[in-house]
């Protein structure tokens, strides 16, 4: 690493066209120089509307990609969203690692509408997904909304556990090591009252999730006070073995009232 700090930043740059995330992340934390070089010579997020033309500048490498919910009245998805993917992460470019579905706006629109959800978490994300898994492009970082009651978000999540496969159509994707996993828990069916998530559904949720083998960091948020109460005093503490049974783990401090964020061993 130390010939590279002595690269002047052309040269750097075309360097850096050639690695993917991890690697690149690796480098900006060698030292100060590189991080700050790293920073100036690639783009940390783009931010793309969905439904839209689905447009991603790739002036620079780019390392994250946050996509949040347009107008669904005014904006159709394109008939050509797989194959806009596909080219997409062929390019040199592409080096995203970090995908943050979902989120924007204060009153999170997804929330409110299943159809927006759909559109969302299943449809983009999933092509998302099986474009990552068929150019092996691995995931370090994955922040998506989840509804325990939709059955796209169970079979999404299952699909997660298994990890990559042979299969050029499944949505599964290669895991990096050291995952972070955050989720947001969601109700996207206004016509199910919030109260019916209970805390058996949380607990398989999390029993999934301890199953993704390469995942190091998952942070939950908006789980009911109640529930997470119970979590926290009952499930969590310090003489149950259900989930230290499937893997080593530690609570972490949360940044937030309703959020349990746990580190992985």
């Amino acid at each position: 690493m130390s010939q590279l700090e002595l690269l002047p930043w052309p040269a750097l740059a075309v360097v850096l066209r050639s690695l993917q995330f991890r690697d690149v992340r690796n480098l900006s934390l060698t030292c100060a120089k590189m991080y700050n070089a790293v920073a100036e010579l690639t783009t940390a997020e783009a931010k793309v509307i969905f439904p839209g033309p689905f447009e991603v500048p790739l002036r620079k490498p780019l390392l994250g990609l946050r996509i949040e919910l347009g107008d669904l009245f005014l904006q159709q998805p394109p008939s050509d969203l797989s194959e806009k993917l596909e080219n997409l992460s062929k390019q040199a470019e592409y080096k995203v690692g970090r995908i943050k579905v979902g989120g924007g706006g204060g009153d999170c629109p997804e929330q409110t509408s299943q159809a927006a959800h759909f559109l969302l978490s299943h449809h983009l994300l999933s092509s998302l997904l099986a474009v990552h898994n068929r150019n092996g492009k691995s995931l370090s970082c994955l922040d998506l909304e989840v509804d325990l009651l939709c059955f796209g978000c169970k079979t999404l999540l299952k699909d997660m556990q298994v990890g990559p496969c042979n299969n050029p159509t499944d949505v599964t994707t290669p895991w990096a090591a050291n995952t972070s996993l955050t989720v947001r828990l969601i109700n996207s069916n206004t016509m199910i009252n919030s109260n019916t998530m209970t805390t058996g559904i949380v607990v398989h949720f999390l029993r999934t999730a301890f199953g993704l083998a390469n995942l190091r960091i998952l942070k939950v948020f908006n789980i009911p006070s109640n529930i997470l109460e119970e979590l926290l005093d009952d499930w969590f503490a310090p003489d149950r073995v259900y989930f230290s049974r499937l893997r080593k783990f530690q609570i972490q401090p949360a940044d937030n009232l309703c959020s349990l964020h746990l580190l992985l061993d």
